[in-house]
């Protein structure tokens, strides 16, 4: 990778940590655990701005340094599960070009709590958490659909849209 190509990902992934930081700093009234996912915000708009590649690398790099600065082992492969699998989910479905990014978005958070839900199952060995996906399906639907507006938004800037040529 050239040195345009990193600082250019440097940046996106500075930003989603920024996002992290603030969105850490902000209580907000979900249950334990949850939270809104500003930080997909980034990978939700390098998908879009055709960084695929980009956006996995983000992703990866933004799981493990927030985890670093303020989680631990287990927020780590939880929020790694929750990553990765939801942006495979959401490739998927952008590449089809029948969606929108909105509900590419939707999909991807609800896809995110899936994700965690079944790595609990495995950790635990216990079902008992599927409950747990009554509260973590619409939270993950309403904040995934409130990502997906805002990058939608984002798309549509000319100085956002300039930013997407490394």
């Amino acid at each position: 990778m050239n040195i345009k190509k990193t600082a250019f990902y440097g940046s996106f992934l500075a930003v989603a940590i920024i996002l992290s930081y603030i969105e850490h700093l902000i209580p907000l009234p979900l249950p334990v655990g949850m939270k809104i996912g500003f930080t997909n915000i980034v990978t939700v708009f390098l998908l879009y701005s055709d960084h695929s590649r980009g956006a996995a690398v983000v992703a990866i790099l933004r799981v493990l340094i927030i985890n670093l600065l303020f989680g631990s082992i287990t927020g780590f492969l939880f929020g790694f599960s929750g990553a990765i699998i939801s942006l495979i989910a959401m490739l998927i479905l952008k590449n089809t070009k029948l969606f929108s990014v909105v509900s590419v978005s939707a999909v991807g958070g609800v896809v995110h709590n899936l994700a965690q839900v079944v790595l609990c199952i495995i950790i635990t060995e216990t079902s008992a958490v599927i409950s747990y996906l009554a509260i973590l399906i619409p939270v993950g639907l309403i904040t995934g659909i409130l990502i997906g507006f805002i990058t939608n938004s984002l798309l549509k800037t000319k100085i956002m849209r300039d930013l997407t040529k490394p």
